[in-house]
């Protein structure tokens, strides 16, 4: 650093920051108690409800949020706001319960989640 009245007026410092990974917890969600009318289709919940990064809820703005396994629900997706919205016509009662594994990242931080859905 220098001095401003002075250029000539300098010291060299050292500075140090330790920047560690983000905690992020993707935990599991089980929509069973709240079914989707599979010929209605509709909003199975809040994915992101029960995350928390550094120990805090998320902002969904903080993360995001990608489907990786539809375990055969075709045309399900998921808003920016982390609501997981299943389409009209793709719940079937030939297969009542459904499986989705939604990854959530945030810089080098991953997690997934087991989601639960049953049709109505």
């Amino acid at each position: 650093i220098c001095e401003n009245l002075n250029s000539g007026n300098c010291e060299t410092g050292t500075a140090t920051v330790v920047v560690s990974a983000a905690t992020l917890a993707a935990n599991d969600d089980d929509f069973t108690t709240t079914p989707v009318s599979g010929q209605n289709g509709g909003n199975a919940g809040d994915v992101t409800a029960n995350d928390t990064l550094n120990g805090v809820a998320v902002e969904d703005g903080d993360i995001t949020i990608s489907i990786q396994d539809l375990d055969g629900l075709s045309g399900a997706t998921i808003d920016n706001d982390g609501t997981l919205i299943i389409p009209a016509g793709s719940l079937s009662s030939s297969a009542p319960t459904w499986s989705i594994f939604v990854g959530t990242r945030w810089a080098t931080s991953r997690r997934s989640r087991l989601i639960r859905l049953v049709d109505t």
